[in-house]
């Protein structure tokens, strides 16, 4: 049994990208592929381009201010200002003024009214998606392979070994979401096959039975 190396778990079915550390699921960051400590140390090295909110708002409260300052030198001459983000602006008279105001009110709206659905399709789209990312262990006689596959089902999956080959299937609604194969480590048959799904990921071990021993 492979024990994390980070909170002494057993089931550390996860290399740290980075260091080389096996890790379980609970030490695992699956969005950078490495374990927790390396994950921290990735943050911490990449802060936000302003590193602080309070930075950002006095950043938007200075060009707000440019942006009303320029529009009052433009206005001077009489007529309303209409900008529109970052840099555009433009001097309008009479009625125009007001139906660019309704227009540009209602396209805001607009987009407003769309944005939440936008976003869930966007979240559904992105956890239906099955990920590249997988990791290979060759810890003693097992054979460890692990596969980011959301929503994974035992019930749903199939894995078998022919002729120094294994490979993995799995099944949503009835239909082929996944296939994969992997050649064994030479001279080795599986003698056993044993597989779990755990947080979207999927866990197969093979037991391995080395020719000629």
């Amino acid at each position: 049994m492979v024990r994390c190396e980070i909170c002494g778990r057993d089931g550390a079915y996860f290399i740290c990208a980075k260091c080389g550390s096996s890790v379980c699921s609970q030490c695992y960051d699956s969005e950078l592929g490495l374990c927790k400590s390396c994950s921290n140390i990735s943050v911490k090295k990449h802060p936000l381009l302003f590193g602080d909110t309070l930075l950002l708002g006095v950043f938007l409260i200075m060009l707000g201010m440019f942006v009303i300052a320029t529009a009052s030198l433009i206005s001077s001459e009489g007529g309303g200002i209409i900008i529109v983000p970052p840099f555009f602006i433009g001097t309008l008279k009479g009625t125009s003024v007001l139906t660019a105001i309704v227009l540009i009110i209602s396209l805001i709206i607009l987009f407003l009214m769309f944005l939440p659905w936008i976003l869930e399709m966007n979240r559904s789209f992105r956890k239906s998606d099955i990920s590249d990312q997988e990791n290979v262990i060759l810890s003693g006689q097992e054979y460890i392979i692990t596969l980011r596959i959301p929503d994974c089902r035992e019930e749903n999956v199939e894995v078998e070994a022919f002729n120094g080959r294994l490979t993995i299937r799995a099944y949503r609604n009835n239909r082929l979401i996944f296939e994969r194969s992997y050649n064994l480590p030479h001279g080795s048959n599986a003698s056993g096959i044993r597989y779990r799904c755990e947080n979207g990921f999927l866990v197969v071990r093979v037991t391995l039975d080395r020719k000629g021993f």
